[in-house]
C-alpha cells in the first residue's frame, strides 16, 4: 500500500477501453486511399497558385503521386474480399 501512494498522478493512469470511436478509426485504409487523391490534386492547385510553380508541374507531380497511389492499392496490396 505505502508503494501506491508514492506513485505519481501519470503512473496511476489507466488507458480507457470505453473511447468511442473517431473518424480514423472507423475509415478503411481504401477509404484513406481514395481520399488522398484530391488532397493531392487540391494541395497541387494550392501550390501553384501561391508560389512560382507552374500549374502543369504541379499538377504532373500530383498525378504521379496518384498512380503511384492507385498501383499501390490496386497491385501491390489488392482488396481481399470480406464475408459479410
Amino acid at each position: 500500500m505505502e508503494v501506491n501512494s508514492r506513485m505519481s498522478n501519470s503512473e496511476k493512469h489507466v488507458p480507457r477501453t470505453d473511447h468511442k470511436p473517431t473518424l480514423l478509426n472507423r475509415l478503411s485504409r481504401y477509404d484513406l486511399l481514395l481520399w488522398s487523391f484530391p488532397i493531392l490534386f487540391g494541395v497541387a492547385i494550392g501550390t501553384a497558385a501561391l508560389s512560382q510553380v507552374p500549374g502543369e508541374i504541379a499538377l504532373l507531380a500530383a498525378s504521379v503521386a496518384g498512380a503511384l497511389l492507385m498501383i499501390e492499392g490496386l497491385f501491390r496490396n489488392p482488396p481481399v474480399p470480406t464475408d459479410e
